[in-house]
């Protein structure tokens, strides 16, 4: 806080807590590939990955606050092992054009927990992990004309990583993370560039996704969440079209100017933390929606030979 010395804050804060924790992980991974023709191969990977987690707790409580929710110094430690893979079959039509496929896992880790006495809070929560399965296609068309991308996805979730609370004394909680829940992500996502003339690029990229929780939370979840809510941060449709021309200015330098328009559609924000205010009920204000935008920017410049002087503007409109 501007003005205040440590002293003042110490004086003020209700809990000074000082929180170290240490991250070690090692893995082993790997891939081969294996062509069965010379249009046709597979590629398989795995990854075993050992994490370990040590956390170090040192709180100053007021007396109120050891009243109410009873921290204390301490020490905490985790320790996991994840295995994930990946199968990848592709298949060339021809020349110019690909079709993939993708079935791959991955985690993110988990950890200790901030150590409170009297709750049922779990001291660490795991990993949670996730499968995505793809289906694209890859092509130059046109000699070269149109180049063209397109991917079909499903991300399966699982274990999620969530925020849990318990009530120690009326209206005061203490809360950590555990493990809870199901998610679901799909949808396409595509990528042209088309090169009509020489030094003109126009790019055009985009995805339509369906994300959203698939399953209730459980009951000590601290965050207002219900089947079928849209995860955060998460718009349904993005855009972006990017145009770019170059052409020789003097000798080797080369001149350029392009632009470029972003859209992203609404999207939610944050679950809230429960539980609701008085005057609210528990579907009230879960999440917030965020309204689209489109940013438009601008750029121009010259590359010389071993430097580029560029003028840009940003959001413009």
């Amino acid at each position: 806080c501007v003005g205040m010395t440590e002293d003042d804050v110490r004086a003020q804060a209700l809990i000074l807590a000082d929180l170290d924790c240490e991250y070690w992980e090692t893995a082993w991974f790997g891939e081969a590939t294996y062509h069965f023709t010379p249009q046709f191969d597979v590629t398989l990977g795995a990854r075993y990955s050992e994490n370990e987690q040590e956390f170090d707790q040192r709180i100053t409580n007021t007396p109120i606050s050891a009243f109410l929710f009873g921290l204390g110094d301490g020490g905490s430690d985790s320790s996991e092992d994840v295995t994930t893979y990946s199968f990848s079959p592709r298949l060339r039509l021809n020349e110019h054009t690909m079709i993939y496929g993708r079935v791959a896992s991955g985690f993110r880790p988990g950890g200790p927990n901030i150590i409170g006495l009297g709750t049922s809070i779990p001291p660490s929560y795991e990993a949670d992990t996730l499968v995505n399965y793809e289906v694209g296609i890859k092509s130059d068309l046109f000699n070269n004309l149109l180049r063209f991308d397109a991917a079909i996805f499903h991300i399966d979730w699982d274990n999620i990583q969530l925020l849990f609370a318990e009530e120690i004394a009326p209206n005061n909680f203490v809360s950590g993370n555990a493990n809870g829940g199901t998610a679901v992500s799909q949808g396409v996502e595509w990528s042209t560039t088309l090169t009509p003339i020489e030094g003109l690029s126009i790019a055009w990229t985009g995805a339509y996704t369906d994300a959203h929780l698939d399953g209730e939370p459980p009951e000590l979840a601290a965050l207002r969440m219900e089947n079928g809510d849209q995860l955060p941060f998460s718009p349904e449709w993005s855009s972006s079209i990017d145009i770019d021309f170059e052409w020789t200015a003097f000798g080797t330098t080369t001149a350029y100017v392009g632009g470029g328009a972003r859209y992203v559609s609404d999207q939610m924000s944050n679950f809230a933390i429960a539980p609701p205010p008085a005057d609210q009920t528990p579907d009230d204000l879960r999440q917030i929606e965020l309204p689209s935008y489109t940013v438009v920017d601008l750029r121009s410049g010259l590359r010389f030979d071993t430097f580029t002087v560029e003028v840009f503007a940003r959001n413009v409109c």
